[in-house]
Formats: structure tokens, C-alpha cells, sequence
């Protein structure tokens, strides 16, 4: 195998369990981390008695937020896939809750719908887990965030995984009412595999083969408003290239560069051919549809992506391929390049321009049509 495979192999595959913060970093909250650590972690601090439904004090969740953990959105088979819903405390709108006994200044109090943030984590497609969610970070910024489950390759190859992820938006639709959202202004934010996921969900709107039926609600929309990608796979052919034969893979997308980089005669790495349910030039077809260049039309959803110019895993030219043809096909896209970044970071500043980035697109424009 050679050096390069055995990296995508070993890193993928340990792409749920990110090293985000970088020397001089500030301490990672435990609800930006990217999976659970792989130890116990230990019991969180006692809070005090809640009187919604909702539980509260559980690890990860900020202040003044809180969760309903691990609502079924959809069974395939007999298997549950599990979402969790992120929501500011009951009357904190309403000034702590002083005006909660005057009926007239907490109905004006009273929040408008809640933009949606879905969080779809990491993990080479096979690991990881919904229960750290970063988009809880801006749940008391005027946002609700849902971090979803999704079926691993393991249990069942591509599509499952993006079948599972338009399903939960979906659900997010369905019961939009139920939670105080808005059903038009939805967002989505990933990284790694999960990044790959949320761009395909941004740039595979009406695709009726990815669509799938994973929860049913089938007369909601599943396309979404805005996408942060934090360096996930854009053209998985691309990726394994130096993997095939010459030849294979070419022309996925006219984005894709000319220049091709040396290839050595090995297999498609361990974690690709788990997604694909096979070997690669064999399943050329279904990596294709696993790409999210190669769907990329002036409908899309705007993008912000970031990646790190030092990420050994997904190669930075993985976003500036998506950048570019995002780009020509008149789609606002934005690629922040993190200096010095490897295949996971995490700061206040990156915080802060994610945050921009979804305030700009799901609260100051008009509602976008589903």
C-alpha cells in the first residue's frame, strides 16, 4: 500500500475523533468537539431542576440551551436513526423571565421562528456520533440545532447515508410547528464525512436518486438555504486517484484540473470502497453520485467552506475544486483556507465566521423557496 493510501486508510477511519485545537488554542468546549472521546468522559456537574420536558445539564449542552436527545426520525428496518433537537431555554427571550407572569410582554417577548442548523458529524463514514454538536454553540444566537444519526457503511453503503440525511431535513419540516422553526431557512454544517454529506445535501437538491424515502414525509422538501463544509470530500475519484489506473476516473467535472498527479497501480482505500460497497474503477458510477461536484448547478445553496492548508487526510485541493465550480455556476461560495490547519481546528474566530456565514444567509434574506 502505498504512503499516501495508507494515510487516507488509517486517518479516515479516525476522522470521528478530530484533534481540533491547535497549539495556543483556547480550551475546546465539550459541545465543539467533534466525536465523545474515546474514554468514559467524566460526570458533568450537578444543575439545577428544570421544569420542561426537555433534559437539561447534560454534557455538552450550553447554557441557556436546552435538548431533546434522541427522537427517532426515522426506521429502516429495525433499525432506529435518532436525532437530537437543540432549543433556547423556555422565556429566556422574555428578559430571564420576569415578564413570563405579565401575558402581553411575553407574547411580545416571544421569538419569532427559529432558523435551523443541522449538524451532521465525522467519522470516515463509519464512526462516530450525533452527541457532541458545535451547532449548539449558536443555539443562543438566535438559532435552533439539530445533530442527526445517520447508517454507517458498514451497516449499508452509499446512498444510505445521504438517503438518512435528507430524511432528517425532512423531519426538521415536518415538525417545524412542533419546535418553533422556520421551515424555510434551514442550515447545515459538517465536517470530514460529515462535511462531505452536507455538501452533498447542498448541491443535490431535487436529485430524485438521492433523494431515498428514509422516514417517509415525503411531501417535504429536503433542499436547505446554506452549507458550511469544514473539509469534507468532493470528488471521491479524485481522492483515490493515485489508487487506479490511468484513465479512470476522468472528465467527472469540467472543474477538475488537467494536470494529473502520479498514480501508483493499488487498491481504493479501505474506508472509500466501505462507502462504495465495492472497488473503485468497478464502482466509478456510484462515486460519482457520491460527489458533490458532480451535481453542482446554479440552484445550489450558498457555501462556506474551510479547510486547513496542512490537512494530510482530504487534500485542500478537495475544496478548491468545490469552490470553483460552485463559483462558475454563479452559486456564492466562499473558501476560507485555515493556516497551518490539519484535518480538524477549531477557534473563536473560525466560531465567528460560521456564525456570519448563517446569519447572513438564514436571517437577512427573504425565506427561500423549498
Amino acid at each position: 500500500m502505498s504512503p499516501r493510501s495508507a494515510t487516507i486508510v488509517g486517518l479516515l477511519a479516525l476522522a470521528g475523533s478530530l484533534g481540533w485545537a491547535p497549539a495556543r488554542a483556547p480550551a475546546l468546549p465539550a459541545y465543539a468537539r467533534l466525536a465523545q472521546p474515546a474514554d468514559p468522559a467524566p460526570a458533568p456537574p450537578a444543575q439545577p431542576a428544570q421544569t420542561t420536558h426537555r433534559a437539561r445539564g447534560l454534557l455538552g449542552v450550553p447554557t441557556g440551551v436546552t435538548v431533546d436527545r434522541n427522537i427517532v426520525y426515522a426506521t429502516v428496518g429495525d433499525r432506529k436513526l435518532l436525532l437530537d433537537v437543540y432549543l433556547p431555554d423556555a422565556g429566556a427571550a422574555a428578559d430571564d423571565g420576569k415578564d413570563a407572569k405579565d401575558p402581553k410582554k411575553a407574547a411580545a417577548a416571544k421569538p419569532a421562528l427559529l432558523p435551523v442548523i443541522i449538524w451532521i458529524h465525522g467519522g470516515g463514514w463509519e464512526m462516530g456520533t450525533k452527541d457532541g454538536c458545535p451547532a449548539a454553540a449558536l443555539v443562543p444566537h438566535g438559532y435552533a440545532a439539530v445533530s442527526i444519526s445517520y447508517r454507517f457503511s458498514q451497516v449499508a453503503p452509499y446512498p444510505a447515508q445521504i438517503h438518512d440525511c435528507k430524511g432528517a431535513v425532512r423531519w426538521v419540516r415536518a415538525h417545524a410547528k412542533e419546535y418553533g422553526l422556520d421551515p424555510d431557512r434551514i442550515g447545515v454544517w459538517g465536517a470530514s464525512a460529515g462535511g462531505h454529506l452536507v455538501a452533498l445535501l447542498g448541491t443535490s437538491a431535487g436529485v430524485k436518486e438521492l433523494e431515498g424515502d428514509t422516514g417517509g414525509n415525503l411531501d417535504q422538501s429536503s433542499r436547505v438555504q446554506a452549507v458550511c463544509d469544514w473539509f469534507g470530500p468532493t470528488d471521491i475519484i479524485r481522492l483515490c486517484r493515485m489508487d487506479l489506473p490511468d484513465g479512470a476516473g476522468e472528465g467527472l467535472h469540467p472543474a477538475t484540473p488537467e494536470k494529473k498527479p502520479a498514480r501508483a497501480q493499488h487498491s481504493t482505500p479501505r474506508v472509500i470502497a466501505k462507502l462504495l460497497g465495492g472497488e473503485l474503477p468497478e464502482k466509478n458510477d456510484v462515486a460519482r453520485s457520491a460527489s458533490p461536484i458532480a451535481f453542482v448547478d446554479k440552484s445550489d445553496a450558498p457555501f462556506l467552506i474551510m479547510h486547513g492548508d496542512a490537512d494530510t487526510l482530504v487534500p485542500l485541493e478537495q475544496s478548491q475544486l468545490l469552490e470553483k465550480a460552485l463559483k462558475d455556476a454563479s452559486v456564492p461560495a466562499e473558501l476560507h483556507v485555515v493556516k497551518g490547519g490539519g484535518h480538524g481546528f477549531w477557534n473563536q474566530e473560525l466560531l465567528d465566521r460560521v456564525r456570519g456565514f448563517f446569519d447572513e444567509r438564514l436571517k437577512s434574506p427573504a425565506p427561500t423557496t423549498r
